[in-house]
């Protein structure tokens, strides 16, 4: 599945295939991750889809020492570490990820990286 991962310590936004599953998205999170929150949601430019969701360590803050850097996604408040950004879709069975659908260089415009805020 294609993911865009928002990398606070590189201070880079680029393109990763990752498989499907929750496990996947803590590891391509990183720093430990075992918990996400949904950070953001882009507005969906397809059919059907629900929207681009931005999700991030949920539990970063505890871990004394973990915050790597924020990123801020057009202005709209700051997050702490890493971020992917993940397509997902309403089925009758409810919310499914799939595939971003947002272009690359479009995210990276939208996106702004700080050590510390």
């Amino acid at each position: 599945m294609r993911v865009i991962k928002i990398d606070v310590e590189r201070q880079e936004v680029y393109e990763i295939d990752i498989v499907n599953s929750l496990h996947s998205f803590y590891l391509t999170i990183g720093n430990g991750c075992q918990c996400i929150k949904t950070a953001f949601v882009l507005p969906s430019h397809k059919k059907n889809l629900y929207g681009d969701v931005i999700y991030v360590d949920e539990e970063c803050f505890i871990r004394v020492g973990d915050v790597k850097g924020f990123f801020s996604v057009a202005d709209n408040g700051w997050f702490a570490n890493n971020g992917i950004i993940v397509g997902s879709k309403m089925t009758e069975d409810g919310l499914i990820s799939c595939d971003c659908t947002y272009d690359l260089s479009r995210i990276k415009d939208l996106i702004t990286f700080e050590k510390k805020i």
